[in-house]
């Protein structure tokens, strides 16, 4: 069974300013969330660049560093080097995403507004149990930006504004929601066309 629920299709909003989230959940199928996307969404790849050489120079070794310091004192002169300053790279951060996402009632707004927000929380969340160490870590989900950005990631967080203005029956008639999402690990050079690939597929 897949359930859709957030934003609906066919609302003349162009796909290139949607977002589809989805993951196979227990006891439940496949759900797909549908939503907005909205304000400054980012994406951030970033990479671990160090100098293995900071703190030491060719007159910066035991008992010449402090000799070496008076050195410069005296003369505003160093005996570091262009060497000291060459960086090594060290590895890379997993892609992440912060993406601010809305989601407006048309006709159902639990369906439209609040079950959404509930299943990306659920999405993100663990499964343990209450003794027994054999508990399920949160799940990969599938993203979808645009339909131009696939990738699986977790979800780091979710954030709501409880606030919002309700129907009558407590619904939320619109929200708007913060991921914070990331990959499972670095991306090779050669996988990143793989990501930035156009989809017409909502999972």
């Amino acid at each position: 069974m897949t359930i859709h629920c957030g934003v609906r299709e066919g609302d003349g909003v162009s796909k290139f300013y949607k977002v589809h989230i989805s993951q196979e959940m227990p006891n439940i199928g496949t759900v797909i969330v549908a939503a907005y996307l909205t304000g400054e969404a980012s994406i951030e790849l970033a990479q671990l660049w160090n100098s293995p050489f900071e703190g030491d120079t060719a007159g910066n070794s035991g008992s010449l560093s402090k000799g070496a310091a008076i050195l410069q004192t005296q003369t505003d002169m160093t005996s570091k080097t262009m060497w000291n300053s060459k960086l090594v790279w060290e590895g890379a951060q997993a892609l992440e995403f912060s993406l601010p996402l809305q989601f407006i009632a048309y006709s159902d707004a639990k369906k439209e507004v609040n079950d959404p927000i509930q299943f990306l929380m659920q999405m993100s969340s663990p499964e343990l149990n209450d003794i027994t160490p054999t508990g399920a870590i949160p799940q990969l989900v599938k993203l979808n930006v645009g339909r131009r950005l696939m990738a699986d990631v977790y979800i780091k967080n979710v954030s709501y504004n409880e606030n919002a203005p309700k129907t009558k029956d407590g619904y939320f008639t619109h929200n708007e929601i913060t991921l914070q999402l990331t990959l499972d690990g670095s991306v090779n050079a050669s996988e990143i066309p793989n990501i930035f690939t156009e989809t017409k597929d909502l999972i």
